[in-house]
This record gives structure tokens, sequence and C-alpha cells, in this order.
């Protein structure tokens, strides 16, 4: 027994010898290293963008540190003892599973300047008690934060603001950011701006007399007087704009029947339409309703200035059928009043009005079939036909919620029995396209629009300005081009390729798929743009037109542009202006070998253009060119448009007043009867040197009027010169019909001159 005992010890001994030496032999087995991964939300946007990064992490050993960095700088760091939870202001972390499992969500603001854009790298790091380490890596682009703009409006009283002192007026900013779109006081806006208000502004330098962080004020004016309020806003981004419009607030014996503008359509659009063998341009006039010309088409010689429509607050006009009448629809907030027209407008004439309540609406006719009313308010998009025999039919209407809530630019295209519509959708920073077919409807016998057929959506990657359609060898192309508020600088034009859509990718037609400034960059500029003088110039894309009949594009499509020539040797940006036809032929954007771009003066769009001929406007003139010489424009006509005010003088004579505003474009000179009606637009006097100096870039800054003389102090803008042409025109106003300059003097800045009593 005793022997049997022994044994047993002895093989116990070698089995317990055996696990030593074969754990003496075999290595400790390694610890993998924890999976841990990273995702920042959102991935891009405007500086600055505050972003939610979550890490999550999974170690099959307890872990012993997180750390999160943002591009090699260390913003988060914790040294893990044991499972806990923990959150405070901008991020929470929570270790569970025995040290093994993490979750950690943390807030950071990322800021860009000086540059249009900037990509983060974010690295996420887990460490285990073994010292194993891990890391992941995701992305973030932030693109620099623009400038805003911003006009300032009344918001109450909604009437003409006209009151004898103690007057309080709550002022509103309505705001344009790129960031956080668009907003009124009645909207108001989440981001951190700040408004600061000159809310007595006569005319002068800003000076604060309050501060908001929401776009409205509230001022008492105590004291008789016109007052011109502004306001300054600083967005989130440290950028500053400032209203530039012109709301007067009269601190007086009320006056009735005077009307404000629309305070969102200061500078409206310009209307083109071909009727005939006419074109007519429409433009608002200030507070008092449209302007029309004509030109003639085959003898493209003058701009026929032809009638106005005096009064009501217009936000645009259209021009189609009334039953089997030509017809002007002349918009305005609520109602629309329709005006036959055959050679010119007959305003005295009115056919018919509809009440409507809208934010922007359009007329749209399939020939010979029907015309709509489309309206968009909010997210809600209206088609109904015009039935002049049965009046207003709203039962036949199609009603259709977009996806998201309407904002400009936008556009419609006609294409057989299918009407498309493209929108920019405000703070996505995308274009949203639908599809609509025109049926028959045998109960009402009309034909009416169905769908939705078709809905599409499209990233951009700046807020388009300008939107539009046009067909070529069968396909249909979508342009949309992008520019700053004022256009100085273009950014980005895209060509959209819409049956990419309908194959279920839309696509860029790839020679833009960067931008029409790739296509300027990948042509020379000295091809485009052969100049004699030592300087460098670099060319953007302003606006475009696409016209129908361009005789320099021959038989392909033409994208005529405007282009801003950067002077690079001299750092002059928008040294000089230029048109230029772009071929759109097979898909492709390509240089048109018939011509060069031919240099204007400063414009801001292309109106119309046809033959060799084309119409430019300003924000203060419409211009008529010829461009059949080729290398230079030879200008035909120019007209006065709307005006920009600046400066205000005004007299009292026989019971009536005379107001005058002056600004680019000239004067304008109205008339009230004594009971405070406005009587009539007296004149529009068109103001400019002769000389080396006559071109149309001069603005009214000062001026005096009185029933003997008008005193207009120009001025001229420059590029950051100190000594830039200014003038003193004077005008004989005892006889306006038959005005003559007397005298100028040249060579004082304008700031150095003030206006004081002239006898």
């Amino acid at each position: 027994m005793k022997k049997e005992i022994l044994i047993s010890l002895v093989a116990l001994v070698i089995i317990i010898a055996g696990i030593a030496v074969g754990l003496a032999l075999c290595p400790e087995k390694k610890v993998p290293a924890p999976e841990i991964s990273v995702f920042p939300s959102p991935t891009s946007g405007i500086s600055p963008l505050e972003i939610t990064i979550s890490v999550k992490i999974n170690s099959q050993t307890e872990l012993k540190n997180i750390s999160v960095s943002i591009d090699e700088k260390e913003i988060f760091s914790k040294d893990i003892s044991g499972d806990f939870s923990e959150t405070i202001t901008n991020f929470s972390i929570n270790i569970t599973g025995g040290r093994k499992f993490g979750d950690i969500k943390l807030s950071y603001t990322l800021v860009v300047t000086g540059a249009p854009a900037k990509i983060f790298k974010i690295k996420a790091e887990a460490t285990n008690s073994k010292g194993t380490k891990k890391d992941a890596f995701s992305e973030v682009i932030v693109y620099e934060n623009k400038p805003c703009s911003v006009n300032i409006y009344i918001v109450s009283p909604q009437e003409t603001p006209i009151s004898p002192p103690p007057f309080p007026v709550q002022l509103g900013a309505a705001v344009t950011d790129d960031k956080c779109g668009n907003f009124t006081a009645s909207q108001g806006t989440t981001c951190n701006f700040k408004f600061i208000w000159d809310a007595d502004n006569q005319g002068g330098e800003f000076k604060p007399d309050g501060e908001t962080n929401q776009p409205s004020f509230t001022f008492t004016y105590n004291l008789f007087g016109i007052y011109t309020p502004k306001v300054k806003v600083i967005d989130d981004g440290g950028n500053e704009c400032e209203s530039q419009n012109f709301i007067p607030v009269y601190v007086a014996r009320r006056i009735e029947k005077i009307n404000p503008l629309f305070f969102s359509n200061i500078f409206p659009s310009i209307q083109s339409f071909q009727l005939n063998d006419k074109i007519k341009v429409f433009s608002s006039q200030v507070d008092f309703g449209v302007s029309e010309y004509t030109i003639d088409k085959s003898q493209p010689e003058l701009i026929l200035e032809s009638t106005k429509k005096i009064g009501e607050t217009n936000i645009g006009v259209d021009l189609g059928k009334y039953d089997s009448t030509s017809a002007v629809f002349y918009k305005t907030p609520g109602k629309i009043y329709v005006f036959p027209i055959s050679g010119r407008v007959d305003w005295g004439n009115k056919i018919t009005e509809i009440n409507l309540t809208y934010e922007e609406s359009r007329f749209l006719s399939f020939e010979n079939r029907a015309t709509f009313i489309t309206t968009f308010s909010g997210n809600k998009f209206s088609a109904c036909p015009l039935m002049p025999s049965a009046g207003f039919r709203g039962e036949v209407c199609l009603t259709h919620s977009l996806n998201y809530a309407f904002s400009s630019p936008y556009s419609f295209f006609i294409d057989g029995d299918n009407l498309f519509l493209a929108h920019y959708v405000s703070g996505y920073l995308k274009v949203i396209i639908y599809s609509f077919s025109l049926t028959f409807s045998s109960p009402y016998g009309i034909y009416i629009l169905e769908g939705p057929k078709e809905t599409y959506e499209v990233g951009v990657s700046f807020p388009p300005s300008h939107i539009e359609f046009f067909k070529e060898s069968g396909k249909i192309y979508i342009v949309i081009s992008s520019a700053d508020i004022n256009f100085s600088v273009a950014y980005r034009t895209y060509i959209l390729d819409f049956s990419s859509c309908r194959a279920g990718n839309c696509s860029f037609v790839q020679i833009t798929n960067m931008s029409m400034e790739s296509v300027i960059l990948n042509i020379a500029g000295s091809d485009i743009c052969p100049t004699s003088e030592p300087s460098e110039f670099k060319a953007n894309i302003l606006d475009f037109l696409i016209p129908s009949d361009f005789v320099f594009c021959g038989n392909s499509k033409c994208i005529l542009s405007l282009l801003c020539l950067d002077d690079i040797t001299r750092g002059r940006k928008c040294a000089k202006n230029a048109v230029y036809p772009f071929i759109f032929s097979g898909g492709e954007v390509l240089k048109n070998l018939n011509l060069n771009c031919i240099e204007t003066e400063p414009q801001s769009n292309i109106v119309y253009a046809w033959g060799t001929t084309a119409i430019l406007s300003s924000k203060a003139f419409l211009s008529l060119y010829d461009f059949s010489a080729r290398t230079s424009p030879k200008i035909l006509d120019i007209d006065s448009l709307f005006l920009e005010p600046e400066s205000l003088s005004g007299y009292e004579k026989d019971g009536n007043f005379y107001v005058s505003l002056g600004g680019a474009g000239g004067v304008n000179i109205l008339k009230f009867t004594f009971d405070g009606n406005l009587s009539d637009l007296v004149s529009h006097i068109y103001i400019r040197p002769e000389g080396k100096f006559a071109d149309n870039t001069y603005s009214v800054k000062k001026h005096y009027l009185d029933d003997n003389m008008l005193v207009a102090v120009l001025e001229k803008p420059g590029c950051g010169e100190e000594w830039i042409f200014s003038g003193i025109m004077i005008y004989d106003m005892k006889n306006p019909e038959l005005l003559k300059r007397r005298k100028y003097k040249v060579y004082i800045p304008y700031s150095q001159i003030d206006m004081h009593s002239i006898s």
C-alpha cells in the first residue's frame, strides 16, 4: 500500500513539473488591441460649426486611457480606473463591463478664417491596461462663413410710418445668411447674431441707438423730421453687414396714401419678354409701380420708354394670355391686376383683378391650351387654371406640399405636356426638382396639372443666385449659378444633366464638374479675353443668359456669360466687366471660336440677347449693346431704371409738395398734393457728365432742389483710389422740359462737399 502511494506521489510530481515546463516554454497569449470607432456629426457645414463627436470602444481587457484630438491637438483625455458615468456641459462618458466598454459624446466648435474651406482630422485613441493602443480617424469639412446681407423694414405700424411725436416704431431686419438662411423679425433666429440699430439716422454717420440679439428693435421718435433708420448685423462668424436700403420714417402730420415698397423687394428683378417682333422690358420703380420699355427686335437702335403704372406697390409682372387677349399680370402683395397689351400696356383699361395671398407667383402658358397661376406660400405650391369665362376655379387647382419650404431662386420649364420646377432649399445647400404633367379633365372641360411625377434633390456647394433650364439635342439641362449677394464674385456654375436623375444618379456635366471657372482655367484666359495691357487678368462668371438666337453661337446652344475680370497684377477686384458666349454642344462647354469676350461698362446681369444685340441692366440703368464689331461694343442707348435712393430734398409751391430722391441713376422728382396724396412722378433726371467721364456708374450722393434749380453732387466709385472723379452738376428747373446743364466743377472728393442754402 505504501508502494502505491509513493508511485502516485511521483506521478503527481511529474505532472506538476510538466505543467511548469509547458508554461515556461509557451509565451503569454497577446491581448488584442481595443476596438474603437469615431463618428462626427455633422460631417460638413459653415464656420463656426458645432459638431458632436461620438466614440465607441470595445476591449477584451480593461481600459486604461481614452483620448480625442483634432488636427493633433488633444481636446479630451481620461484615465480609466473603474466603471463610471459622468455628464457635464459639453461631454458625457459611460464606462461599463469592468472597464471594457466605453461610450463618449463630446461637443466642439470648429472655426475657419482666411480660407474658403478646411478639412479637420479627428482622431480617437484607446489604451488598455496592457499598454496596447488603437486609434480611429474621421474628417469634417468646414466652409468659411461669408458675410450676411440685410434690409431694414418697418414691422409696426403696418401702414405708412407717418405720425407726430412721440412716435413708437418697431423696426425689423430681413437677413440673408449662408449659414442661418433667411429670416425676419417675425421668424427670429436661433443663431448667435448681434443687431446694432441706428433708428434716428438722417443720412449721416452710423450712430447706435440700441443693440439686440434678435432682428427687431422698438424706438420712439420724439422730434419732428424724416428719418432713414439703419441696422448693422454681426453674424456668428464675426462678419458684419449693414442695411443699404431706404425706408423713411416720417415724424410729421400724417399724410395718407403714400405706399411704402414691400420690404423684400427693394430691388426687384428686371423682367423681359418677347411680344411679336418687340422685346418688352419691365422694371419696378421705388414706391411707384412699373416702367415699361420697348425695343424693336429688327431695328434695335433705341430703347423706347413707353408707359408707367403709378400707384400700387409691385413685386413683378408676367406676360401671358388672359382668355385670348395678350395681357400683363401686375403682381402686388395680396392682389394681381390684369391689363391688356398690344404695342404697349394699356394701364387705363384694367381687365380684372385677382385676390391672392402668396410669397411668389408666376403665370405659365401652355400654348393654345391653358394658362396657370402658380403660387408659393411656405411649403405649399399650387397651380390653378385661369378660366376667364368661369372665374377663378380653386377646386381644379393642383396643390402640393413641397419637401421643403420654398425659397428663391427658382425656375419653370415647359416641355410639351410636362412642367418642370426647380428651386433652391435655403439652409440646406441643395436644389430640388419636380416634374408635373398637363392632362385634359373631361368633367371640367379644361386642362389641369397633375403630379408631381418625379422629385429629385441635388446638392450644391454655395447658395444659388440663378437657376435656368435649357434643352440641347433632345436632352434637358439645368444651369445652377452661385454668386454672392452683390454679384461681386462668382463661385460655381453647375450644369445638371436631368437625364442622369431619371437614371437614378443626378450628376453634373463632367466638363463643368467643378465649375464654369474651371472651364475658364482650362481655356487660356488670353484666348477668351485677349488684352494688350501688361496686367494679368482672371475671369469670374457673375451671371448668365441662354439666348435662343445669338448669332455668334451659330446653331449651337449659347451660355452667354457676364464676366468679372480681376486685375491680378494690380490687385483690383472686378477691374473690368465683359460678356462671353460659351458654346454648349454634346454635353460639353467649349470655347467660342467666333468671338472673344467683349468688355462692357459695369453691369449686374444680362436681360435679353438676340442677333448681335444684348440688353444689360445694373441697379440703375438699362443698356442696349451692339456686338457686331466683335472687338468692342457699341452702346446703342442707355436709360434709367428704378432709383436706389441715397439723398433727399424738396420744396413746396402752390399748395403742392415736390420731393426729390437722388442716387444711382439720377434724381426722381415726386409731386404730392397738400392733403398728402401722391399725384405724379414729375420727372426722372438722368445725371452724368460728358466727355471722357461719361459712363453710367455715377451716383447722386447729395443734392438740392427748388423750383429754380437742381444741384447734384456726383460720385463715381473707384477701387481704392484716393482721388476719384466728383462733380457738381447744376440744372435749370424753371422749365423742366428743357433741362440744360449750366456748368460743373471737377476734382473734389464728394466727402469734402456739404450742401448749404443756395440762392
